[in-house]
């Protein structure tokens, strides 16, 4: 793709045509959205996984979770964040 187009900016690649109605994209940003939405599209389907396989579980759990404390709640999600940047972290 690089070798088709002309680059203007470290960031924006501009389509060799002469068009001015197209707009140029920037690369590094069309991937970082399509990476985004992928990492979300990934997050619903795990976050589906339980209520399907287990809803009785599932809903036990939503209901203790709702019992606790507010700062229970948030030292919880902030083992499940630590959690997941030490994994992402060693995954990259």
């Amino acid at each position: 793709m690089l070798s088709t187009a002309r680059v203007t900016c470290w960031c924006w690649i501009r389509p060799p045509s002469s068009s001015t109605t197209s707009a140029a994209i920037p690369a590094a940003v069309s991937e970082l959205w399509q990476d985004l939405l992928t990492a979300f599209a990934l997050l619903l389907i795990l976050e589906g996984v339980l209520p399907v396989l287990a809803p009785k579980a599932w809903i036990s759990t939503m209901l203790d979770m709702a019992r606790m404390g507010p700062k229970t709640v948030r030292v919880v999600g902030l083992v499940c964040m630590l959690a997941g940047a030490l994994m992402l972290q060693w995954l990259i």
